[in-house]
């Protein structure tokens, strides 16, 4: 074992040398080999541009932690990755402080950091990693566990911030305020390609972001990411239309409002995201927005098996929404709204596909909409299981070139509407959630009179019966008499 840890530190110094001429590579590791037994010790020793190269290996005590180097930019760098090289805090400290001089060629990349408590430090935020002040460090290939804080119980984020965080793992971290995995303050970071499970907070049981431009692409919320308030996975609160959450997928994750993602006063952009199986004990069970006329732009959405008192799938309040390609399925509401519930400044949900939805109450299994203008355009809205599909109250949103079919409490529409279909939409596959088209669906282009494509999907299968038995009256009646 010993050879192959000495050829692998000697492939691992040749790489790094290659690249870096007038830096030194300090090495650490936990039984006497290399330059240094300590993270400290080896960061002490650094000067601008160098290299910390850690071996396999648990680095616990006080020089493995409270770590700091404000005065220059390095790389500490896990040569045998996170799975092998794990920082131990103890419930001692965080792992790593880093202040506003720190540019992108500082890198924190490949350990395993457990155990960092900041609530008994100087500041109290970043159970695990601390940036404050402008720092643009990169973390990458992480993964954070058991770490805890007042707010960011892994990594805390603060003013001025253009980190990227990349390809890191969250599990099980916990703040007492805010982001139980991290906490965004001012910033302008990305967050790429990382997973969260089992984190939580009373507001963003993963994610807070907060008066910032911060975007989430590509990220996994799956596995019980929890807020006792708001946010199950993400709480993003006042922040600007720059801000951006793409193709991210949020799965049981819960909270009171909010069960994937709760949005106050923001006008974020939400593209490419499933939100599958979130649950909130009263407002939008996968999405909850409350934009107080900031605009939100929803679009290539996935909604399915979400569940709440109002907005089984998502509640948008008083937001100029813009919501386009987005697919509700199996959403439940005890009360109003199975799959979407509207109220105020809606702009339009366009191109849309909702199917089986319910309120258990028996009121707007599909879409429920009070006091919003606007207009419901090129949407199906089919098969609810309990209430109908589109129910109105107040100002209502002008309904047309849409399709409406076999809701359970009915199909009628109220308000503004024009040129709309009753006709059985034809998917291919319901029962597989595949909401694609047979190629004889009234929805597609060629076989409507508007031409234009009605739902979030084109023709997926060649020509299909309805789902639907047709009859006729005589038959209804004769199930009723006497044999």
């Amino acid at each position: 074992m010993r050879m192959l840890l000495a050829f692998s530190r000697s492939a691992a110094l040749a790489v790094l040398l290659c690249g870096a001429a007038s830096a030194t590579v300090h090495t650490v590791d936990d039984f006497g080999v290399a330059d240094f037994a300590t993270i400290g010790e080896a960061i002490a020793a650094c000067s601008e541009g160098d290299t910390v190269l850690v071996f396999a290996g648990t680095y616990a005590g006080p020089e493995n932690r409270g770590l700091s180097f404000d005065d220059v930019n390095i790389a500490i760098i896990a040569n045998d990755g996170y799975v092998m090289t794990t920082i131990d805090c103890e419930g001692e400290d965080r792992a790593f402080y880093l202040s506003g001089v720190h540019d992108t060629t500082t890198v924190i990349r490949g350990f395993t950091i457990v155990n960092g408590n900041s609530t008994g430090a100087r500041y109290t935020s970043g159970g695990a990693i601390y940036m404050h002040s402008g720092s643009s460090a990169i973390v990458d290939g992480c993964s954070f566990e058991s770490n805890t804080a007042t707010d960011g119980g892994a990594i805390a984020i603060g003013t001025g911030n253009t980190a990227r965080i990349r390809d890191c793992i969250f599990i099980g971290n916990s703040a007492t305020l805010f982001g139980g995995a991290i906490n965004c303050n001012y910033d302008d970071s990305v967050i790429r390609g990382c997973h969260f499970a089992e984190n939580t907070a009373p507001e963003g049981g993963a994610l807070r972001v907060y008066y910032s431009s911060t975007a989430v692409i590509d990220c996994s919320f799956v596995g019980w990411n929890e807020a006792a308030n708001s946010g199950g996975a993400i709480w993003h609160s006042q922040c600007p239309s720059t801000s951006l959450i793409r193709g991210c997928a949020f799965a049981g994750n819960s909270a009171q409002n909010g069960g994937g993602i709760f949005s106050w006063v923001s006008s974020p952009t939400i593209e490419n995201c499933d939100f599958v199986a979130n649950v909130a004990s009263g407002e939008g069970g996968g999405l909850y927005v409350a934009a107080m006329g900031e605009p939100t732009n929803v679009s290539d959405c996935t909604f399915k098996g979400n569940s709440a008192h109002d907005g089984g799938g998502a509640e948008i309040i008083g937001a100029p929404l813009m919501m386009t390609d987005c697919t509700f399925s199996g959403n439940q509401a005890e009360y109003l709204g199975g799959a979407l519930y509207l109220f105020q400044d809606l702009a339009g949900v366009v191109g849309c596909t909702f199917s089986g939805n319910a309120s258990g109450a028996g009121q707007s299994g599909g879409i429920y909409v009070q006091d919003c203008p606007g207009t419901i355009a090129n949407t199906i809205v089919a098969f609810s299981t309990s209430g109908a599909g589109v129910v109105f109250s107040g100002t209502s949103p002008e309904i047309r070139h849409s399709c409406i079919f076999a809701n359970a409490g009915g199909d009628s529409l109220e308000g503004y509407h024009h040129n709309n279909m009753f006709l059985d939409p034809l998917f291919c596959d319901m029962g597989d959630d595949d909401f694609a088209l047979c190629a004889n669906s009234c929805c597609l282009p060629p076989n409507n009179i508007w031409f234009e494509l009605i739902g979030a999907h084109g023709q997926g299968c060649a020509e299909c019966p309805s789902a639907v038995e047709f009859t006729t009256w005589g038959a209804i009646k004769a199930l009723y008499r006497d044999r």
